[in-house]
Formats: structure tokens, sequence, C-alpha cells
């Protein structure tokens, strides 16, 4: 939606290198600009209700990714 947005000359977005070797850009006639910075990171995090029935499997999934991210 954001791509088709920008296409329409309504605003601008950013987005990761991912999408646009993914070809989102395709078939627009949007133009684009590396950003100028040499290290990204991204905060990750998880939230849920207190006494969530899932808490276990979602406390195993964070131990599980924390050592990958």
């Amino acid at each position: 939606m954001l791509v088709q947005m920008v296409d329409s000359d309504i605003g601008v977005t950013i987005l990761p290198q991912m999408a646009i070797d993914a070809g989102i850009l395709n078939g627009t006639n949007i133009s684009y600009q590396l950003l100028p910075i040499d290290q990204f990171h991204r905060d990750i995090g998880f939230a849920w209700r207190k006494g969530h029935s899932r808490q276990p499997l979602l406390e195993d999934i964070i131990k599980a990714i924390g050592p990958v991210i």
C-alpha cells in the first residue's frame, strides 16, 4: 500500500533493501536513494497479556531465536 501511495505521488517512505531486491518497485515510476548509513539495527520485542495461555511457548520462542538475532 505504501508503494502505491508513493507511486501516486501522495508521499514518501522507507523500504528495506530486501523489498527492493524482491522487485517491489518494478512497474512503478518510483526512484530510490540508499540511506548513507554504515550500520543498521532493529529492536524486536515480544508482548503478551499477563497470564496468557501460551506464555510458556512464547518464552521458548524467545530463548530459541535470542542467540540468532
